[in-house]
């Protein structure tokens, strides 16, 4: 088992769990404003835009595949403002009800769609610019278009062998040919978005792809795409894997900062989807197994939880709110995966 008292504990020793958000924003951009970007959905359905993000990544990622060529159109740049916009508002519950949706065939589909709301929610508690916005909503929506040429291989049903790994890994350079034309407001838009959408794939201790780069080397709207796409990935079944437990996901990746992502970005993310985002399975101290399906703000700790052991016939699942709860509390969250199969 693994211990969330454990995976939460900075190099001091320190529990950081419950701290707020004011103290786990990076350090602020130096080329950011001083004042963060408010943004608001329109009347459309929440599930209206899903639907339309995924068949918008179906459409470019077709483009890619089968010509070598995304073009980005004014009206492409829109839409995706109001899905970055959606995406940032907490409160409508867009990013828990949609992001762990998944396309059957081509998962590539749903990881564009769901990378780009995660790094709108995150984003969305940091500090930057409408224009630096933007381009994270472009980059974080076509940077995967380079994989479309290797599909073939990321598809196969088992674990990559080294070589097919190597061959994969060019998929994030290749975003340089592929994005093709966005329409410019400024000098060099298009390359910037296409540098952003190639770092994807760095960590900050040099052990990423393609160009090894290092911390302060990595464009700080890359290392939010980072993290999100990591965690997405993590949380969603692959044609080689089940999906992870999104708490044992979160831990994952919470292991990983300061080595392989921004320990700011990291924090945020955490604040951003919970300790315990709904639908993690967790280990009550009482022995019993139950399903996350409400987390408040105010105790971020104590999720209302699920028993999902077997119930009498006819019986309606046990719901228990941990908060209100002295004598109970989680213990653990399983190491195996818990949604979508086996390793």
């Amino acid at each position: 088992m693994i211990r969330i008292s454990d995976a939460y504990k900075d190099p001091e020793g320190r529990d950081k769990r419950c701290r707020g958000v004011e103290e786990t924003l990076p350090e602020k951009d130096q080329r950011a404003e001083e004042k963060p970007v408010k943004v608001s959905s329109d009347e459309e359905s929440l599930e209206d835009i899903y639907n339309e993000a995924l068949l918008l990544a179906k459409e470019k990622i077709d483009s890619a595949a089968s010509s070598a060529r995304v073009i980005i159109t004014e009206d492409d740049i829109e839409f995706l403002r109001k899905l970055f916009s959606t995406a940032s508002e907490s409160k409508n519950g867009f990013l828990e009800e949609y992001f762990y949706e998944n396309t059957p065939g081509n998962y590539l589909y749903a990881h564009s769609v769901n990378v780009c709301m995660l790094s709108a929610a995150v984003v969305s508690r940091m500090i930057f610019n409408e224009d630096q916005v933007l381009r994270l909503a472009l980059a974080s929506f076509l940077h995967d278009t380079g994989m479309a040429g290797y599909m073939d291989i990321a598809s196969a049903g088992r674990v990559l062998q080294k070589s097919e790994k190597k061959i994969i890994e060019k998929h994030a350079s290749e975003a340089s040919e592929v994005i093709k034309s966005i329409p410019s407001r400024e000098r060099n838009f298009t390359e910037d978005i296409i540098s952003v959408a190639s770092q994807h794939h760095e960590r900050f201790d040099g052990s990423g792809y393609p160009d090894n780069l290092e911390k302060d080397q990595i464009n700080r709207l890359a290392s939010i795409i980072s993290v999100c796409d990591v965690y997405e990935a993590l949380t969603h079944k692959r044609p080689w894997r089940g999906a992870y437990n999104p708490a044992r996901a979160m831990e994952m990746v919470i292991a990983e900062r300061d080595r392989g992502f921004s320990a700011g970005v990291v924090r945020v993310l955490v604040d951003t989807l919970t300790l315990y985002p709904r639908g993690s399975i967790v280990n009550l101290d009482d022995g019993r197994s139950a399903r996350v399906v409400e987390v408040r703000p105010e105790s971020p700790t104590s999720p209302s939880v699920e028993i999902i052991e077997d119930m009498p016939s006819g019986e309606e699942p046990e719901i228990i709110d941990l908060s209100r709860e002295k004598l109970l509390t989680i213990e653990s969250i399983p190491e195996k995966i818990s949604r979508g199969g086996d390793d």
